[in-house]
């Protein structure tokens, strides 16, 4: 298509965009005469892509915190989404850094990435995730070992209630010892 007129270039592109693009591409009031492909394109950018209010969308990236099923990874990854429409440029891998040592839900590990010197985004997404793991073997054994403990005092439960039936002869000799 690149070695095609502009006019072949425009009639597919209109035949491609589907119906409702159509529509909006034919209310942009184009100057007939000075119509390409690459203006087109830009005017159909302009249009779809709304401005961006940094200040709001900063706002809306300082404003994350994790929420409380959310793993690391997918809070970094809305962290990262909400980055990139706040123009930090070469700041947006501390801006990320920043914002989990601050949003993090886990106590623990907030005081452990604040203790850390050089902290990195990568450090940072490291530690949280491996306190994410150790948190959840943690209560996968404590989970065991709670349902072993109740399995042993079921155990004890049914030999103290087996000592307790003593067969009917077994009683009357126990009891006329007793008086």
């Amino acid at each position: 298509m690149d070695q095609k007129g502009q006019s072949v270039r425009l009639a597919t592109f209109r035949s491609v965009m589907g119906k409702e693009c159509l529509q909006v591409f034919l209310n942009l009031n184009f100057c007939t005469e000075e119509l390409t492909i690459t203006s087109a394109l830009k005017a159909l950018e302009t249009y779809f892509l709304p401005k961006r209010n940094v200040v709001y969308e900063r706002y809306v990236f300082n404003s994350c915190v994790q929420s409380s099923e959310e793993t690391a990874d997918c809070y970094v990854n809305r962290l990262r989404k909400r980055a990139s429409s706040c123009q930090f440029g070469a700041l947006t891998n501390e801006m990320i850094r920043d914002r989990i040592v601050i949003g993090i839900q886990d106590k623990s590990t907030k005081a452990r990435l604040f203790r850390e010197k050089n902290l990195s985004l990568a450090k940072a997404l490291d530690m949280c995730k491996s306190t994410e793991v150790t948190n959840k073997q943690l209560k996968s054994i404590q989970k065991d070992e709670k349902q072993n403990n109740e399995e042993l005092n079921l155990g004890q439960d049914k030999r103290k209630s087996t000592k307790d039936k003593k067969p009917p002869h077994l009683k009357k000799n126990v009891e006329s010892k007793e008086t």
